[in-house]
């Protein structure tokens, strides 16, 4: 029989029951503790997967761990991370990597010490969706990609009643929303552009959530990337809908409310999403219901827990490195540094 990684997680709440499924579901992995401060959490959890459970986050660095699953609040990320890699243990930690670039690079340096793996979960490069979406821009699909544009948003700091919540404080989340929010398409757009940005211009402010958020409750910011596309990105807290949309010279493609909207010159036959061009330049409407269903049955393909548990079996790069997660983390550090010094920043400035 087959070696499996076995898998604690710390942190039981939000969406981390997903991704304890996960690692329950994967052939290569056992997911034998599970951890939270709050024992009924801990417990909620452990019962409902028939696992062990734990308040105490020192229980998950014995010898029958081998991968520790950071699901924590942003500033709880470098100190457990650390700790893991220091017990011998391999770290997949969420989004944003830490609350600053310092923390960044001594959750590397340790994963490096103690020869070990370090990586970010990006739930946006789980959907077989977007996997598609990158191989129709590499296929010249849309032609030259001149723009892109998104916006993640929603009310959560505008009805919370006060700033007790971890997310209200700009200490442990290391901003406020855009840290928060805008770190997915920051990093989504790199990854399907396969470039990096080089340097953002932003605006910054907190108007509406004053109550509830000790940082930026909206920002709105504009980013070049070494190859020559223009990005807008924009993250608030007191208004919902998003946007996720990109512009090329022979097609474009935005997704918003639920719907996807199409246009191109050429035709595309792929596993995914079928088009067939129209005359003139009028965006088709593609429906859920009919790309949906394709998109599940690749779902597991692209899992980004049993591919850092396939990384550390085959000794292969995990799919999202310690150092992507310290990129990004500069990038929404440059924007709050562009915000508030009213200029643009080069990320090279940031370190």
């Amino acid at each position: 029989m087959s070696r499996k990684i076995r898998v604690a997680v710390t942190g039981a709440g939000g969406e981390a029951r997903w991704y304890m499924e996960a690692y329950k579901t994967c052939p290569d992995s056992e997911l034998v503790l599970v951890q939270d401060i709050d024992p009924a959490k801990a417990r909620e959890q452990g019962e409902r997967l028939n696992v062990d459970w734990t308040t105490t986050f020192e229980d998950l660095l014995g010898p029958d761990i081998d991968l520790v699953d950071v699901s924590t609040p942003n500033h709880l990320h470098a100190q457990q991370t650390i700790a893991a890699h220091e017990a011998g243990k391999h770290v997949i930690c969420q989004k944003p990597m830490a609350p600053t670039i310092r923390e960044c690079d001594e959750m590397i340096a340790a994963a490096r010490r103690n020869n070990r793996k370090l990586g970010l979960y990006m739930s946006s490069l789980g959907a077989p969706l977007f996997h598609e979406i990158k191989e129709m821009i590499r296929q010249g699909f849309f032609g030259i990609i001149s723009s892109v544009s998104s916006r993640g948003a929603h009310r959560g700091g505008y009805e919370a009643k006060d700033n007790t919540a971890w997310r209200g404080s700009a200490e442990k989340t290391g901003g406020g929303v855009f840290i928060q929010l805008a770190v997915h398409s920051i990093n989504l757009f790199q990854w399907l552009l396969d470039d990096d940005i080089v340097q953002v211009a932003a605006l910054s402010t907190n108007r509406l959530c004053k109550h509830s958020i000790g940082g930026d409750d909206l920002t709105h910011a504009v980013a070049e990337f070494r190859g020559g596309v223009y990005g807008s990105f924009e993250a608030g807290y007191a208004a919902e809908g998003g946007l996720f949309a990109l512009y090329g010279t022979k097609g474009s493609l935005v997704m918003t409310a639920g719907q996807t909207f199409l246009w191109s010159e050429l035709p595309w036959d792929g596993d995914i999403i079928k088009y067939t061009p129209r005359g003139g330049k009028e965006m088709t409407v593609l429906d859920p219901a009919d790309y949906g269903p394709r998109q599940a049955r690749f779902a597991g393909k692209y899992d980004q827990h049993a591919a850092f548990v396939r990384a550390i079996l085959e000794d292969a790069p995990v799919p999202v490195p310690g150092e992507i997660g310290r990129r990004d983390v500069a990038i929404v550090k440059a924007v709050y540094r562009s915000a508030e010094e009213r200029r643009h920043v080069l990320i090279e400035e940031m370190g």
